[in-house]
Protein backbone atom coordinates (compact mmCIF):
# COMPACT_ATOMS: atom_id res chain seq x y z
CA UNK A 1 0.00 0.00 0.00
CA UNK A 2 2.89 2.38 0.83
CA UNK A 3 4.60 1.75 -2.40
CA UNK A 4 2.17 2.71 -4.71
CA UNK A 5 1.15 6.60 -3.10
CA UNK A 6 -2.31 6.18 -3.44
CA UNK A 7 -4.27 8.88 -1.66
CA UNK A 8 -7.39 8.47 -0.25
CA UNK A 9 -9.04 12.13 0.52
CA UNK A 10 -12.54 11.08 1.31
CA UNK A 11 -11.79 8.75 4.27
CA UNK A 12 -9.74 10.27 7.63
CA UNK A 13 -8.41 6.96 8.37
CA UNK A 14 -7.55 4.32 5.44
CA UNK A 15 -5.73 1.02 5.34
CA UNK A 16 -5.11 -2.54 3.47
CA UNK A 17 -9.04 -3.32 3.32
CA UNK A 18 -9.49 0.20 1.68
CA UNK A 19 -6.99 -0.17 -0.76
CA UNK A 20 -7.75 -3.71 -1.67
CA UNK A 21 -11.27 -2.66 -2.24
CA UNK A 22 -12.78 -4.63 0.18
CA UNK A 23 -14.58 -2.00 1.87
CA UNK A 24 -14.84 1.97 1.88
CA UNK A 25 -15.37 2.11 5.36
CA UNK A 26 -12.42 2.29 7.57
CA UNK A 27 -12.22 -1.37 9.39
CA UNK A 28 -10.01 -1.42 11.88
CA UNK A 29 -9.86 -5.62 10.87
CA UNK A 30 -8.36 -5.32 8.12
CA UNK A 31 -5.42 -3.20 9.12
CA UNK A 32 -1.86 -5.50 7.84
CA UNK A 33 -1.08 -7.71 10.71
CA UNK A 34 2.89 -6.94 11.20
CA UNK A 35 3.94 -10.60 12.02
CA UNK A 36 3.33 -12.39 8.23
CA UNK A 37 3.68 -16.25 8.49
CA UNK A 38 6.42 -17.63 7.90
CA UNK A 39 7.56 -18.79 4.91
CA UNK A 40 7.75 -22.78 3.91
CA UNK A 41 9.67 -22.81 0.78
CA UNK A 42 8.25 -25.86 -1.09
CA UNK A 43 5.77 -28.61 0.22
CA UNK A 44 4.38 -31.93 -2.04
CA UNK A 45 0.76 -32.83 -1.41
CA UNK A 46 -1.67 -35.10 -3.73
CA UNK A 47 -5.21 -33.84 -4.78
CA UNK A 48 -7.44 -36.04 -6.71
CA UNK A 49 -7.09 -38.86 -9.27
CA UNK A 50 -3.34 -38.96 -7.81
CA UNK A 51 -2.07 -35.71 -9.23
CA UNK A 52 0.70 -34.17 -7.16
CA UNK A 53 1.30 -30.88 -6.43
CA UNK A 54 4.11 -28.62 -5.46
CA UNK A 55 3.50 -25.62 -3.61
CA UNK A 56 5.70 -22.65 -3.74
CA UNK A 57 5.50 -20.26 -1.00
CA UNK A 58 7.28 -16.36 -1.90
CA UNK A 59 6.79 -12.85 -0.58
CA UNK A 60 9.13 -9.76 -0.93
CA UNK A 61 9.50 -8.00 1.85
CA UNK A 62 10.95 -4.28 2.10
CA UNK A 63 13.81 -5.39 3.38
CA UNK A 64 16.02 -5.99 0.49
CA UNK A 65 18.29 -8.24 2.11
CA UNK A 66 15.55 -10.46 3.48
CA UNK A 67 16.45 -13.87 3.20
CA UNK A 68 12.91 -14.72 1.61
CA UNK A 69 13.98 -12.31 -1.51
CA UNK A 70 16.15 -14.33 -2.38
CA UNK A 71 13.92 -17.17 -2.93
CA UNK A 72 11.90 -15.03 -4.79
CA UNK A 73 11.87 -16.80 -8.64
CA UNK A 74 10.33 -14.10 -10.49
CA UNK A 75 9.76 -16.76 -13.35
CA UNK A 76 7.44 -18.91 -11.54
CA UNK A 77 5.42 -15.64 -10.21
CA UNK A 78 5.18 -14.69 -13.66
CA UNK A 79 4.19 -17.81 -14.68
CA UNK A 80 1.69 -17.72 -11.82
CA UNK A 81 0.40 -14.09 -13.22
CA UNK A 82 -0.42 -15.25 -16.24
CA UNK A 83 -2.78 -18.45 -14.95
CA UNK A 84 -4.40 -15.89 -12.53
CA UNK A 85 -4.66 -13.35 -16.22
CA UNK A 86 -5.97 -15.69 -18.23
CA UNK A 87 -8.46 -17.77 -16.24
CA UNK A 88 -10.33 -13.94 -14.96
CA UNK A 89 -10.14 -13.22 -18.37
CA UNK A 90 -12.35 -16.21 -19.02
CA UNK A 91 -14.79 -14.45 -16.41
CA UNK A 92 -14.64 -10.83 -18.29
CA UNK A 93 -12.61 -9.59 -15.16
CA UNK A 94 -9.05 -8.43 -14.57
CA UNK A 95 -6.90 -9.56 -11.78
CA UNK A 96 -3.45 -9.33 -11.39
CA UNK A 97 -1.16 -10.60 -8.37
CA UNK A 98 1.01 -7.23 -8.03
CA UNK A 99 -0.23 -6.69 -4.50
CA UNK A 100 2.70 -9.37 -4.11
CA UNK A 101 5.25 -7.07 -5.19
CA UNK A 102 3.97 -4.15 -4.14
CA UNK A 103 2.09 -4.99 -0.54
CA UNK A 104 4.20 -7.97 0.63
CA UNK A 105 1.81 -10.45 -0.31
CA UNK A 106 2.45 -13.94 -0.15
CA UNK A 107 1.80 -16.12 -2.57
CA UNK A 108 1.62 -19.42 -3.20
CA UNK A 109 2.04 -21.23 -6.45
CA UNK A 110 1.13 -24.45 -6.95
CA UNK A 111 2.97 -26.80 -9.97
CA UNK A 112 2.94 -30.24 -11.42
CA UNK A 113 6.22 -31.72 -10.32
CA UNK A 114 6.90 -34.02 -13.58
CA UNK A 115 6.04 -31.24 -16.03
CA UNK A 116 7.23 -28.41 -13.98
CA UNK A 117 3.78 -26.64 -15.41
CA UNK A 118 2.21 -24.29 -13.25
CA UNK A 119 -1.26 -24.88 -12.12
CA UNK A 120 -2.72 -22.71 -9.60
CA UNK A 121 -1.79 -19.59 -7.65
CA UNK A 122 -3.21 -17.84 -4.26
CA UNK A 123 -1.79 -14.39 -3.39
CA UNK A 124 -2.63 -13.54 0.69
CA UNK A 125 -1.85 -11.27 3.88
CA UNK A 126 -2.72 -11.37 7.29
CA UNK A 127 -4.91 -8.83 8.40
CA UNK A 128 -5.32 -7.92 12.11
CA UNK A 129 -8.35 -10.75 12.24
CA UNK A 130 -8.51 -12.06 8.55
CA UNK A 131 -5.96 -13.77 6.42
CA UNK A 132 -7.55 -12.12 2.97
CA UNK A 133 -7.44 -13.97 -0.09
CA UNK A 134 -6.88 -11.58 -3.24
CA UNK A 135 -7.06 -14.08 -5.92
CA UNK A 136 -7.11 -17.66 -6.70
CA UNK A 137 -6.89 -19.13 -9.92
CA UNK A 138 -6.60 -22.61 -11.14
CA UNK A 139 -5.06 -24.05 -14.90
CA UNK A 140 -8.64 -24.56 -16.19
CA UNK A 141 -7.50 -28.49 -17.56
CA UNK A 142 -6.66 -29.06 -13.98
CA UNK A 143 -9.99 -27.87 -12.56
CA UNK A 144 -12.25 -30.03 -11.06
CA UNK A 145 -8.49 -32.39 -9.65
CA UNK A 146 -8.96 -30.18 -6.06
CA UNK A 147 -5.85 -27.83 -6.63
CA UNK A 148 -8.01 -25.26 -5.64
CA UNK A 149 -8.84 -27.18 -2.26
CA UNK A 150 -5.56 -27.71 -1.65
CA UNK A 151 -4.38 -24.16 -1.80
CA UNK A 152 -7.40 -23.03 0.52
CA UNK A 153 -6.58 -26.13 2.72
CA UNK A 154 -2.76 -24.91 3.70
CA UNK A 155 -4.66 -21.11 3.79
CA UNK A 156 -7.31 -22.96 6.55
CA UNK A 157 -4.17 -24.26 8.58
CA UNK A 158 -2.50 -21.17 9.20
CA UNK A 159 -5.87 -19.57 10.33
CA UNK A 160 -5.86 -21.87 13.18
CA UNK A 161 -2.02 -21.44 13.84
CA UNK A 162 -3.05 -17.40 13.84
CA UNK A 163 -6.29 -17.72 15.19
CA UNK A 164 -7.93 -15.69 12.31
CA UNK A 165 -10.75 -16.27 9.95
CA UNK A 166 -10.09 -16.18 6.22
CA UNK A 167 -11.63 -13.02 4.01
CA UNK A 168 -12.18 -13.55 0.24
CA UNK A 169 -14.47 -11.73 -2.32
CA UNK A 170 -15.64 -14.17 -4.86
CA UNK A 171 -17.35 -13.87 -8.46
CA UNK A 172 -20.90 -14.63 -7.96
CA UNK A 173 -20.20 -18.08 -10.33
CA UNK A 174 -17.97 -19.73 -8.01
CA UNK A 175 -20.16 -18.61 -4.49
CA UNK A 176 -21.31 -22.17 -4.56
CA UNK A 177 -18.17 -23.59 -4.55
CA UNK A 178 -16.53 -21.77 -2.16
CA UNK A 179 -19.71 -22.31 0.43
CA UNK A 180 -19.33 -26.11 -0.33
CA UNK A 181 -16.02 -25.28 1.44
CA UNK A 182 -16.78 -23.76 4.52
CA UNK A 183 -17.56 -19.98 3.88
CA UNK A 184 -20.08 -18.16 4.87
CA UNK A 185 -21.42 -15.11 2.34
CA UNK A 186 -20.61 -12.02 4.36
CA UNK A 187 -22.55 -8.52 3.47
CA UNK A 188 -19.95 -6.65 5.41
CA UNK A 189 -17.24 -6.92 2.54
CA UNK A 190 -17.34 -6.88 -1.12
CA UNK A 191 -20.92 -5.42 -1.74
CA UNK A 192 -22.26 -9.33 -0.65
CA UNK A 193 -19.45 -10.56 -2.52
CA UNK A 194 -17.38 -11.52 0.95
CA UNK A 195 -17.11 -14.59 2.27
CA UNK A 196 -15.88 -15.74 5.92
Amino acid sequence: MERRGLWYLALERFNLGNVAGITEKFDINLEKDPNQPPVPRRVRTSVKRGFLVDITTMRLDEVEDNILNAGFDKNLFKSAQVIAQEEFARKNCIISFRHVQDDEFTIDVCTDPVTNTTVGAVDYIIMKKYLYVNAIAVLQSVQGYGVGGVMLEKLKQICVVREKEMLLLALSDVIPWYEKQGFVVSADYGGGLGLV
